[in-house]
């Protein structure tokens, strides 16, 4: 699973990014900007966070294995 949410958030990351160049070039209203900016926020947060949960334990040190 976190293959795959590091694609989908790096591809709504170049969507974020591409979407007011299309804006700025003319290719695309502002309407579709402001959709596709919103699509693309919503599934960058989501896919990043996806892609960060989970997995390997992080270690700690215990309070008695503490280095001072």
């Amino acid at each position: 699973m976190k293959p795959i949410a590091k694609i989908v958030s790096r591809v709504c990351l170049l969507l974020a990014i591409a979407s007011p160049l299309l804006y700025l070039a003319g290719s695309v209203s502002l309407e579709l900007n402001k959709t596709l900016m919103l699509i693309a926020t919503v599934g960058w947060f989501a896919g990043a966070a996806a892609a960060s949960y989970g997995g390997k334990t992080q270690h700690t040190l215990e309070p008695d294995k503490a280095v001072i």
